[in-house]
Order: C-alpha cells, then structure tokens, then sequence
C-alpha cells in the first residue's frame, strides 16, 4: 500500500505477518483497505475495531504450519531453562557489582535473536512468536525457584502478581517482536528472490 500509514494500520500490518505469504498476496491488501475505511467508519468504535485485531490475530497464529516442531519445541524450552539459570547466577553472584551494569536484561534482548531464529525455522512471523512463548512460558518459572531458592515472592495479592506477570511478558514479547519480524523479512527478500528466478529461465532455454 503506497498511501501512508497510522499506527494502528501499522499494528494491523504486524497481524497480516501472521499469515502464510500466499494468503498475504491474495487478500492482504484488500483487508487492509477494509481495516482503514472502517477506522475512518465513525461508528465503529475502537472495541470493534480491537476485537477485530484480536480475531484476525488469532486465526493467522493459529494456523498448524506455524506451530514450531517438537524438536524446534525442545531446543526452545531449553533456552527457556538458560534464562532461569541465567537469572537464579544473576541473583547469587550479582555481576553489576563487579563490571558496573546489570546481565539481567541480557536475557530479554536474547529473545530478539530467538525469535529471529523462530520465524527463519518455522519460516514465518507467527512462528517466532510461538517460539518465543515457549520460551518465556518455561522462563516464568523463575517465580517458583525465586521462592524456593531465595524465599522471594513480593507480590500481596493475586492482581500484584498478575499485573508483575504481564509486565515480564511484555519485556519478553517486545524484543521476541522485533526479531520475528526481522526474520520474517529476511524470509520475504528470499522468497521474492526465489519466485524471480524461474521466470528467467524460459528465456534462457529458448535462446538456445
């Protein structure tokens, strides 16, 4: 679409990568236009309009090819479980003493190469998201052994947690965003590459 963008287009943009690059060229820019007439629709409120995201959300991410494979599943819990080491280390040995910044959020930024790694195996954007749920669903574990371990749990009541919860998935989601678009991107200069190449080659043959 070559006319300019708001921010909610550019959200809506985010929820079409979610679906397989066929599905994309066909419809994509008519649900595009659609989404932008009705946010300019002054009776359809910004629910409808979120409630709209949401849906189309979960219907590219739902899709079966871009669930991660068991063993992309495995070596994906297996991050998850580095970060709880990471963290319990971080905790035990306090490394910003020593070299004068924290590690601690070293293990967010980490999300951004695995989702990156996500999208490039999975071979979309949904898919490094799943990859980074995964992990941060297995890395939230760090609240139990933050209790066993260190006898920590700040939180006074179910919406403290909750609301500390969120805010942890956030940290993890934002950086697992911006990786599995930037490997969804490098799958789409690819793939344009690739469907390129055999219209050449026709012409090539029949020169001969």
């Amino acid at each position: 679409m070559t006319f300019p963008l708001s921010w909610p287009e550019r959200l809506y943009g985010l929820v079409m990568m979610t679906y397989p690059r066929a599905f994309r060229r066909q419809y994509e820019t008519e649900m595009r236009v659609l989404f932008r007439e009705l946010l300019r629709d002054p009776e359809v409120g910004r629910l409808q309009l979120a409630g709209m995201m949401l849906r189309d959300l979960g219907n590219g991410a739902a899709r079966p090819e871009h669930f991660p494979s068991r063993r992309q599943a495995a070596q994906s819990a297996a991050f998850g479980l580095s970060i709880v080491v990471f963290s319990i280390a971080a905790q035990l040995f306090h490394p910003g003493a020593y070299l004068g910044v924290s590690l601690v959020p070293v293990p967010f930024i980490a999300f951004i190469a695995a989702a990156f790694w996500g999208a490039r195996r999975t071979r979309s954007f949904a898919g490094g998201i799943w990859v980074a749920v995964i992990i941060g669903v297995v890395a939230s574990t760090m609240v139990l052994w933050d209790w066993l371990l260190f006898a920590s749990f700040p939180f006074y009541d179910v919406y403290s947690f909750v609301l500390a919860m969120l805010m942890v998935a956030g940290f993890c989601l934002g950086p697992a965003i911006i990786g599995a678009i930037a490997g969804a991107l490098t799958l789409s200069g690819a793939g344009s590459r690739h469907e390129e190449t055999p219209k050449s080659l026709p012409a090539a043959g029949s020169g001969q």
